[in-house]
């Protein structure tokens, strides 16, 4: 048994918390004593109640490093639950909790990143990421690249280690081909889900589709998600006369009853961590169309399970939208290509296995 404390104070509920959450459950399933540190009353908490697992709430800002009585608190936890393995979300969370965990003699100390952004090469970074974490856990090599493309860390790559997010196959009802049944006339359906964030792409996903209507093709664009665009996305339909074949559907509970809807998924992010989505697309057995940027062509393989278009190419994205739209043979061969790369690459059990020997043997065996 490890005791292991996952440190996200995270208020909404996103990528990493849905990360954070799967892995620290089958942790704990696994025998393992498993801890949260979380803001109080967010998501994440609200979440975690009724588990097994203990939470401690704790409100996380960027300057909070800087409050002694909480460096104290964290320092006194950690002596207190010996704990052998920390895994933080967030810059915050690293100044927080990074310090308190050495002071208090943690092994291993890991930050896991999920965003393609660089970090800045600050005195403070390459105190914090380079002394007090000793080792960085990433969902692609791109999110690799982009986390060390400014910050200089010495042994990066070596303290680095890639392990894929996973997809729970059990959810997805393979296979489903539903391209073999669609006729010449049939109405081709659309989608793509996401949160309505600037970086999620909605506005070339509709100029994409003015195209599609103006050469005339049959189909119906689903958009699955929620955000803070919304209101400038609807203005944006409205004007480009797409309110007929557009609709913002919000938040879908069921992404798996979502995916059975479509034909064809597109991803038109300007990056990825890990497209969760797109992944999960081709587990239910759907071509998909994104632009070639991130950690896309980690997930999908271009002419194989779906296109990768080079990025902002709004033509290009709507001629492979085209050529899979018209083309059913085609759709069931992708989509058939993509279950079996999710099944090799991505699936949930075997993902969460590589992360069990990560985290508590491998980080504390060095």
């Amino acid at each position: 048994m490890v005791r292991i404390c996952f440190f996200n104070t995270t208020r909404f509920w996103g990528g990493g918390e849905k990360w954070h959450l799967e892995a620290a459950s089958y942790l704990a399933s696994r025998g393992h004593r498993v801890q949260f540190v979380v803001h109080p009353g967010g998501e994440l908490h609200k979440r975690l109640t009724g588990t097994p697992m203990d939470t401690v709430p704790m409100a996380v800002s960027n300057p909070s490093f800087l409050n002694p009585l909480k460096l104290h608190k964290l320092v006194t936890l950690f002596r207190s639950e010996k704990t052998q393995t920390i895994v933080f979300n967030g810059s915050a969370d690293v100044k927080m909790g990074a310090l308190s965990a050495k002071m208090a003699g943690v092994p291993a100390i890991i930050y896991r990143r999920g965003l393609p952004v660089p970090v800045k090469n600050s005195a403070l970074n390459r105190f914090l990421y380079g002394r007090m974490i000793t080792h960085f856990l990433v969902n692609s090599e791109a999110t690799a690249q982009e986390l060390f493309r400014h910050l200089v860390v010495p042994q990066a790559s070596a303290r680095t280690r890639t392990i894929y997010n996973g997809i729970d196959l059990s959810r997805f009802h393979a296979p489903y081909l539903k391209a073999i049944h669609n006729t010449e006339n049939k109405t081709i359906v659309i989608g793509t889900a996401g949160r309505l964030e600037a970086e999620k792409g909605h506005s070339h996903l509709f100029a994409i589709a003015y195209r599609l209507k103006s050469n005339h093709l049959n189909f119906k664009l689903l958009i699955a998600g929620e955000g803070s665009q919304r209101p400038n996305l609807q203005k944006q339909i409205q004007s480009l006369g797409l309110t007929d074949t557009v609709q913002l559907l919000g938040f879908i509970a069921n992404i798996e009853d979502f995916m059975r809807r479509l034909d064809i998924f597109v991803l038109p992010s300007k990056w990825e961590g890990f497209g969760y989505a797109s992944a999960e697309a081709m587990a239910t057995g759907l071509p998909v169309v994104a632009f070639d940027v991130s950690s896309n062509r980690e997930v999908i393989a271009h002419n194989t399970t779906g296109f990768l278009v080079p990025p902002e190419n709004i033509e290009n994205f709507a001629e492979k939208i085209m050529q899979l739209a018209k083309d059913t043979e085609l759709r069931a061969r992708m989509g058939l290509a993509g279950q079996l790369r999710v099944r090799e690459m991505f699936d949930h059990t075997k993902q969460l296995r590589k992360l069990e020997s990560f985290l508590c043997e491998e980080v504390l065996n060095r």
